[in-house]
């Protein structure tokens, strides 16, 4: 999956899937993660960067 797609994916789900509070003025968005699977169960996505080596973007996770 390309990022571009990728990001359409999960701006299109957080769309779809937030709340929006419909008629307010100041909107307070509730936070969505994103997680990711790994052996030892999901953990949390907290940033990404670029890896100029590998031409990617690296998600970086949560340490806990």
């Amino acid at each position: 999956m390309d990022a571009y797609d990728f990001y359409k994916h999960v701006q299109n789900l957080w769309v779809v899937n937030s709340d929006k509070n419909s008629g307010m003025l100041k909107k307070s968005y509730k936070l969505m993660p994103i997680l990711t699977w790994t052996p030892e169960g999901y953990i949390q996505v907290v940033n990404a960067k670029y890896d100029e080596n590998l031409k990617a973007i690296i998600l970086i996770t949560d340490e806990k």
